[in-house]
C-alpha cells in the first residue's frame, strides 16, 4: 500500500512540476514561474538537456498570447533563407504548439526563423500537419551577439476553446539544431509516440477571461482571366468571395462561391505511365485542407479532387473537451467537352452534390468516428456509413475497428456494399508496431472517395525502430519491416504479397544513406508476375546553398500495358538550394529506362520527369514563385510552367497576378490551354 500510495503522490509531483500558471498582463512579464528553460533532446531521444541556454517566457490578455525568446546562438546557427509563407527554410528555429482541447488531440502550431518566415499549422490526432491554416500570427526576430531574441503575438480568437475560465490547456515547445539536425522540446515528447504526444504535453492555467470574438472574415474577388487554346481564344471575367466567422469559441462556419484556385502551382509531375490505378494526388486548395480537420476521413472514403470545379462549398465544424463535428456540402460544375473523334458534345464532369456529416465523440482515452457521406445527383446517389471505434487501452498500445457499409442507387437499382478494418498499434519513442485486417465486398462503393479495388480480404503488418548511434562517425539508424498479403474473396486466390524492408543511417558530417528493398507477387491478367525494387540513396544536407540528393532504383516490374515484367533502371536526383536571404529553389530530375521491351505503340521504354520551383520573397507581403514541370513520356515533350506574383497590404488588400502553360491539364477541361489570371481580392475583419 505504501509503494501505491508513493508512486501516485510520485506521479501528483510530476504533473505538477509540468504545469504553468499564464500571468495575465498587457505588459511584457518575465519572472520565473511562467519561464520555460529545461529543453531536453528528443531527437536523438537520450533526453540530454540542451548545452546552449534557451528560456521562454509565456503571457497573455484578453486578446493575444505573447512570448519572449531569449536562445543563446553559437557559429553552427543557420540562418536560412527569405522564403514565401508556408515554405519552411534550411535554417534553425523555434516553435510553440497549443493544445487547447486536451481530449481532442489536436494542436495548434507557430514555427519562429531568424528572418522571420512563417508557418503556423494545425497538427491532428495522425500528428499530420496542415500547414494551409493561417493564424495571422506575428513576431520579431533579432540576433544580438550571441544571442537570438523573439518577440511573438498569437491571437486568440484563431483558436478553438470552451468560453469559461479557467483555461486548462497543454504546450509543447521546441527547439531545433539545423547543423546537428537535433531536436530539443519541452516537455520531453515526440510525435512517434503518437496520442502520448498530447497526453505528455505540459499543462497550463489561464484564469483570467478571453474575449469572445466572432472573429469575422469576408473576402471578396473579382478574377479576370484570359484562356487560350490552339483553335480559340476564350476571354472572360469572373468573381466570387470567401466568408468565414466563428459562431462560438469553439466553432467554425466557412463559405465560398464560385471559389477560384489560378493560383494554386501545377501538381508536381510524378511517374503515372506505370501505375494499375491512377494517381492519388494530395489536395492543395486551401478551402479543403485549411483549418481542423474534423472529418479526419482517409482518401478512400473521400478524395476532393473528385470535385472539379466546385460551384459553392460550405463548411461547419467545433469542437469541445468531448466531442467535434463537422459538416461539408459541395456542388460542382458541369462541363460540356467537344470530342474530336466523334465530332461531338460530352459531359466530361457532372454537377454532382457532395456531402459529409462527422461527429467524433470521445471519452478519456477512446474515441468513436460517426461520419456519413453522401454523393448524388439526378436519378443517382451513393451513400456511406463510416464508424470507426478506437481505445488506446495503455500508454502506449492501442486497438480500433471499423466498418463501413456502402449504398449506391442508380435508376432505382440499389447495391449494398461493406468494407471492415480492424487494427492494433504500439508506439513509443524507439519502435512502433502496426498490425491490421481488412475484408472489402465485391459491392461496395464509395463514388465520393478513391476505390482502387474491391472484393478482397487483406493483411498487413509493420514494425519500425530507431536506434540511437552517437559514435564519431553515425548518429542513429531508422528501419522498417512490412509484410502485406491480399487474397481475392470468391475464388480466394492470392492476389498479391508484399515484403519491405527500408533502413536510413545519419551520419555526424551531414549525409544520410537510405537503402530499401521490396519484394511483390501480384496478380495480373489471370497470372502471378514476381517483381523486387532495390534502391539505394543519399542526401547531403550540410550547406544552405547546396542540399543534393540522389536514389538509384533498380526493378523488376511488370508493365501493365504490356502485362509482363522487365528490368528497369530508375535513377532520381534532387538538388535544394537556399541561394541567399530572399531566393530559394528546388529541381528535381527522374530518368526511368526499361530494358528488353518490345517496340508497342503508346509505350515509351526511357523518359525524363524534371520538377523545378523557385521563391523569391523580399517579405511576407511580397513574393513571387514560379515553376517548370517537364515530361518526355512517349516522346512528347510536354513542357508546362507557372508564375505568380503575390503583393498583401496590410492583410488588407492583396493581388496576385499569373500565368500557367500546361499542355495536358488532367484536372482543368481545357486542353493545350494558357492561362493568364489577375485576381484582386480585399478582406474584411
Amino acid at each position: 500500500m505504501r509503494i501505491l500510495i508513493f508512486c501516485i503522490l510520485t506521479i501528483f509531483s510530476i504533473n505538477h512540476l509540468t504545469s504553468i500558471t499564464i500571468p495575465f498582463s498587457s505588459e511584457k512579464a518575465k519572472t520565473n514561474n511562467n519561464l520555460v528553460s529545461k529543453f531536453t533532446r528528443t531527437d536523438p531521444a537520450d533526453g540530454k538537456e540542451i548545452e546552449l541556454d534557451t528560456n521562454c517566457w509565456i503571457w497573455y490578455d484578453k486578446k493575444n498570447i505573447y512570448l519572449h525568446w531569449e536562445a543563446e546562438i553559437d557559429n553552427s546557427f543557420k540562418k536560412g533563407s527569405l522564403t514565401s509563407r508556408e515554405r519552411t527554410p534550411e535554417a534553425d528555429h523555434l516553435s510553440l504548439e497549443i493544445i487547447t482541447e486536451p481530449d481532442s488531440y489536436v494542436a495548434y502550431g507557430f514555427m519562429f526563423f531568424p528572418y522571420e518566415n512563417k508557418i503556423d499549422y494545425i497538427r491532428d490526432k495522425n500528428l499530420n500537419t496542415n500547414i494551409a491554416w493561417n493564424s495571422n500570427y506575428k513576431y520579431n526576430s533579432e540576433i544580438n551577439n550571441n544571442l537570438w531574441l523573439i518577440d511573438a503575438k498569437i491571437p486568440i480568437k484563431s483558436l478553438r476553446f470552451n468560453s469559461k475560465p479557467p483555461y486548462q490547456w497543454k504546450i509543447i515547445l521546441n527547439r531545433y539544431l539545423k547543423h546537428k539536425d537535433e531536436n530539443f522540446s519541452y516537455p520531453n515528447t515526440s510525435t512517434r509516440m503518437e496520442h502520448n504526444y498530447f497526453n505528455t504535453a505540459s499543462n497550463i492555467t489561464l484564469n483570467g477571461e478571453i474575449i469572445k470574438d466572432h472573429n469575422l472574415y469576408f473576402r471578396p474577388y473579382y478574377i479576370h482571366h484570359t484562356k487560350h487554346t490552339n483553335s480559340s481564344n476564350i476571354k472572360f471575367n469572373d468573381a466570387g468571395f470567401d466568408l468565414s466567422f466563428n459562431p462560438t469559441s469553439s466553432s467554425k462556419l466557412k463559405v465560398t462561391i464560385n471559389p477560384d484556385f489560378s493560383d494554386i502551382p501545377l501538381d508536381t509531375i510524378t511517374d503515372i505511365y506505370n501505375q494499375r490505378f491512377a494517381s492519388d494526388l494530395p489536395e492543395n486548395r486551401y478551402f479543403f485542407v485549411e483549418d481542423i480537420n474534423a472529418f479526419n476521413t482517409s482518401h478512400e472514403l473521400f478524395y476532393s479532387r473528385n470535385i472539379l470545379q466546385p460551384q459553392y462549398a460550405l463548411k461547419i465544424n467545433g469542437n469541445s473537451n468531448n466531442f467535434s463535428f463537422g459538416i461539408l456540402s459541395s456542388q460542382d460544375k458541369k462541363i460540356i467537352a467537344f470530342d474530336d473523334y466523334t465530332q461531338e458534345n460530352y459531359i466530361s464532369n457532372h454537377d454532382d452534390i457532395f456531402n459529409i456529416i462527422a461527429l467524433k465523440p470521445s471519452v478519456e482515452n477512446l474515441n468513436m468516428e460517426i461520419t456519413l457521406l453522401n454523393r448524388m445527383n439526378e436519378n443517382y446517389h451513393n451513400e456511406v456509413l463510416h464508424l470507426k471505434p478506437n481505445w488506446q487501452f495503455s500508454k502506449n498500445q492501442s486497438i480500433w475497428c471499423e466498418a463501413n457499409i456502402s449504398n449506391k442507387v442508380i435508376n432505382n437499382d440499389s447495391k449494398y456494399g461493406s468494407y471492415y478494418k480492424l487494427g492494433y498499434s504500439f508506439a513509443s519513442t524507439k519502435a512502433n508496431l502496426k498490425i491490421s485486417y481488412d475484408r472489402i465486398s465485391k459491392e461496395y462503393s464509395a463514388d465520393m472517395g478513391k476505390i482502387d479495388d474491391t472484393n478482397y480480404d487483406n493483411f498487413n503488418i509493420e514494425l519500425s525502430h530507431k536506434k540511437d548511434i552517437n559514435n564519431l562517425i553515425f548518429k542513429k539508424a531508422y528501419t522498417t519491416l512490412a509484410f502485406d498479403n491480399q487474397n481475392e474473396l470468391e475464388k480466394y486466390k492470392n492476389k498479391m504479397r508484399y515484403y519491405l524492408l527500408n533502413s536510413t543511417l545519419t551520419t555526424t558530417f551531414n549525409v544520410a544513406f537510405n537503402f530499401d528493398s521490396t519484394y511483390k507477387n501480384e496478380l495480373y491478367l489471370d497470372k502471378h508476375h514476381k517483381q523486387h525494387i532495390l534502391t539505394i540513396g543519399s542526401i547531403w544536407y550540410n550547406y544552405r546553398w547546396f542540399r543534393p540528393e540522389i536514389r538509384f532504383n533498380k526493378l523488376k516490374t511488370l508493365v501493365f500495358e504490356l502485362g509482363k515484367t522487365y528490368e528497369c533502371l530508375w535513377t532520381q536526383t534532387a538538388i535544394t538550394s537556399g541561394i541567399n536571404k530572399f531566393t530559394s529553389c528546388r529541381i528535381t530530375s527522374d530518368h526511368i529506362k526499361y530494358f528488353g521491351s518490345p517496340d508497342h505503340q503508346g509505350w515509351d521504354d526511357e523518359y525524363w520527369l524534371i520538377n523545378f520551383d523557385t521563391d523569391i520573397a523580399f517579405s511576407d507581403a511580397f513574393s513571387i514563385s514560379a515553376g517548370l514541370r517537364f515530361d518526355s513520356y512517349n516522346e512528347l515533350d510536354n513542357l508546362s510552367f507557372f508564375s505568380n506574383l503575390q503583393w498583401k497590404h496590410k492583410n488588407i488588400f492583396s493581388i496576385i497576378a499569373g500565368y500557367k502553360h500546361s499542355p495536358d491539364q488532367a484536372y482543368i477541361p481545357f486542353t493545350n490551354s494558357n492561362t493568364l489570371f489577375i485576381k484582386i481580392s480585399s478582406e474584411f475583419k
